[in-house]
């Protein structure tokens, strides 16, 4: 289960969102030698907001691929960890 989530930590004078957190949960089921595991991850990213929407869509890509990486390598080193 992969919950992504884009949170306004702060807005302007007008009401204007001006930093946003972004949050990603991963939940991971897992049978080794026949235990049921639960591995949970989280990863949260705090990011301004950029003046330019297409500029701000593709950094938050960005950030969105680094903390899937970031996930994927500590679900590798967990998995290893457990044989």
């Amino acid at each position: 289960n992969t919950i992504y989530d884009k949170k306004i930590l702060s807005k302007n004078e007008k009401g204007d969102a001006t930093n946003y957190r972004l949050i990603l949960e991963v939940k991971i089921n897992t049978n080794i030698n026949d235990e049921d595991i639960e591995l949970n991850y989280k990863e949260t990213f705090d990011m301004k907001k950029q003046d330019e929407i297409f500029e701000e869509e593709k950094y938050e890509k960005l950030i969105i691929n680094n903390m899937i990486t970031t996930i994927i390598r500590k679900l590798l080193n967990n998995l290893s960890q457990l044989k």
